[in-house]
């Protein structure tokens, strides 16, 4: 029996991004992201529902926020 992905949300014309898909466009761990998020630190993100709702991530933000940590 084969179990299908649920669908990714679409925002702002872009597909949304879990968690682990922006940690590994970061480079990071998932428990990193995680731990930045508890923080208020790392990219802004979207929580749907209530405080433990699923997290995404907009291709946009993870963007900014590697801008904004660049080291010249």
């Amino acid at each position: 029996m084969s179990h299908k992905p649920a669908p990714r949300p679409i925002i702002d014309d872009c597909y949304a991004l879990s968690s682990c898909e922006a940690a590994q466009r970061l480079g990071i761990t998932a428990k990193t992201l995680a731990n930045w998020r508890a923080k208020g630190e790392g990219p802004r993100f979207i929580r749907y529902g209530n405080p433990g709702g699923r997290v995404v991530y907009r291709q946009v933000d993870i963007d900014e926020f590697l801008s904004r940590h660049i080291v010249s």
